[in-house]
């Protein structure tokens, strides 16, 4: 039986696994926790101060006899001897798949000790301690987020819905380098957001540079944004301490080909750690994951790999509790019947039965 380690227990790591399970292939997990945290789902449980809600079951993969689950990071990887470190535990594999996402922030002057980067149910924690307690106290709450990617618009229309329902003291100011969200892509939902911007009294501050972070706020340029809490939604790095150098690109991401892997045959990379050309979606990284367990089960047949075709099947932003807005094939969305399908699109990504009640029963 071919043994096959993942690191990282994300959208790509979950995929993969479970299609080389089901062609008994032995897989071996590392994941720091030993839940499946969906972080697409981050700013749901910020709005319902749930942060349980972005926590499900690996129970989809512990029920195959074929599977490990080592909750611990990875510290080391030698691609001669085939094995990987962890924090406690060695394994060896005969393919490796590296899908341990983002972790650190951007190269801004005091970001480690004056934000917060949105990425993880701990965050969700840790902003919801920190409005708690602001409003407790009392005061106007003010709050900067660098970056209107789709994580950044979807982090600041959750804490407007969130501040609504509790304060009328608030404020959100959303920083981006460029004079649209999104990137300007499509330019239809970057206009309509600015729209939702207004009427969520959201303050976007386009076409910034951020220099420094302080405890103060944001410095962009010679202007202080003042703002006891900054989160950074955009910038992170990919988690790749344990790689070697070699591995690496000019930006920190690991080089794949268009199959996926890395300069050694046996060791792929997917989501948001690989150098691919595909958008870093949770949609990318389920299509990644696929495409490396079908690669993986090819090459050890010796048979011929596939290629990286990825298309975006649509997509849709939370824009409030309830309601999201984007693309379902060619048509235009907005609002309820946006947010219905946002969160069929999520059953239909979550494996395992409890795991999509569970999302149901959230919602």
């Amino acid at each position: 039986m071919k043994k096959v380690i993942i690191t990282g227990g994300g959208f790509a790591g979950i995929t993969a696994g479970l299609k080389l399970l089901k062609n008994n292939f032995s897989v071996t997990m590392f994941n720091p926790r030993a839940v499946f945290e969906f972080s697409p789902l981050l700013p749901d449980a910020l709005i319902k101060d749930k942060p349980m809600l972005a926590e499900f079951s690996f129970a989809p993969l512990l029920g195959y006899k074929n599977f490990q689950l080592l909750t611990e990071k990875v510290v080391g990887v030698d691609a001669t001897t085939k094995i990987v470190r962890g924090e406690k535990s060695t394994a060896e594999y005969d393919y490796l798949l590296i899908a341990t996402g983002m972790d650190g922030k951007m190269a801004i002057e005091g970001n480690e000790q004056n934000s917060i980067l949105f990425k993880s149910v701990a965050d969700v924690v840790k902003i919801s301690d920190y409005l708690k307690t602001k409003i407790k106290v009392g005061g106007t709450i003010a709050v900067n987020i660098i970056g209107a990617g789709a994580t950044g618009v979807e982090t600041a229309l959750a804490l407007a819905t969130y501040l609504k329902a509790r304060t009328e003291k608030w404020q959100i100011n959303l920083f981006h380098n460029l004079p649209l969200p999104i990137n300007n892509n499509p330019a239809w939902l970057a206009t309509l957001l600015v729209k939702i911007f207004k009427t969520h009294n959201i303050n976007f501050i386009p076409n910034q540079t951020i220099t420094r972070l302080c405890p103060e706020g944001v410095v962009c340029g010679t202007n202080l944004h003042n703002s006891e809490l900054n989160i950074l939604t955009a910038g992170g790095r990919a988690n790749v301490k344990f790689c070697a150098p070699e591995f690496l690109d000019e930006r920190g991401q690991i080089k794949v080909n268009e199959f996926l892997q890395t300069i050694d045959e046996n060791i792929f990379a997917a989501g948001d750690v690989s150098n691919s050309p595909n958008l870093k979606t949770a949609q990318a990284a389920e299509y990644e994951g696929n495409l490396v367990a079908k690669n993986i089960l090819a090459h050890a047949v010796q048979h011929t790999l596939s290629p990286n075709k990825f298309k975006m099947q649509g997509f849709l932003m939370m824009t409030g509790a309830g309601t999201a807005a984007g693309m379902a094939g060619p048509f235009r969305l907005n609002g309820r019947l946006g947010g219905l399908l946002r969160l069929l699109a999520y059953l239909k990504s979550l494996p395992g039965i409890k795991n999509r009640l569970k999302l149901l029963q959230g919602n």
